[in-house]
């Protein structure tokens, strides 16, 4: 007799526990995106380990014999569950789920501040770094040549420089140097991340 009331109990206690599981699965996968596309395969290993634990709880205490009873019992169980313990166990797994979200939310802004926005610091200031260097050899390069174009001016080399052939050549010197600064630079750009 004994055993059969611990049979009894332990059919009732997994249809309670049925409903506690479902209930905190489904709860926890549906309050998150991220697990929704778990849910097909979760109800299938829910489904799979409940009949395996009712199997053997058969198995065990009645010879493998499934009647009618056992799904009463797995009823009955599942009932006492929705009239005491659901709304706890509810409220229960949304309550892990925001301090789970807490937890990672926490976590990331611990990371970023730590790791990503020391990095994009760095880049920054590098950066800014290379573009005022650049700004500073353009501004040194037109220093240069207007002090080359004054001692030539001094010298009177620039009337020997002034005629048609050498014009023609510093114009083709000059053009080929613009044109590659400006591609230099374009491709320095698009590398670079823009502030």
């Amino acid at each position: 007799m004994a055993a059969q009331w611990t049979y009894l109990t332990a059919l009732m206690a997994a249809g309670l526990l049925m409903g506690t599981v479902f209930d905190l699965y489904n709860t926890v996968t549906g309050a998150s995106r991220w697990f929704r596309w778990m849910r097909p395969a979760l109800d299938l290993l829910f489904w799979l380990v409940s009949a395996a634990v009712v199997y053997h709880l058969v198995f065990r205490f009645d010879d493998g014999r499934v009647r009618l009873y056992v799904f009463l019992l797995l009823g009955a169980g599942y009932v006492l569950y929705r009239a005491t313990v659901r709304t706890l166990v509810i409220r229960s797994a949304f309550a892990v789920v925001r301090a789970v979200r807490g937890l990672i939310h926490l976590v990331w802004r611990a990371v970023y501040a730590l790791l990503v926005a020391p990095v994009l610091l760095w880049f920054r200031l590098l950066w800014r770094l290379l573009h005022l260097v650049y700004q500073v050899l353009c501004r040194a390069e037109d220093a240069l040549f207007g002090l080359l174009g004054l001692a030539a001016r001094l010298t009177g080399l620039k009337r020997l420089l002034n005629t048609a052939f050498m014009r023609r050549i510093f114009h083709t010197i000059h053009t080929h140097w613009e044109d590659f600064w400006t591609a230099a630079s374009k491709w320095v750009k698009s590398k670079c991340v823009r502030d």
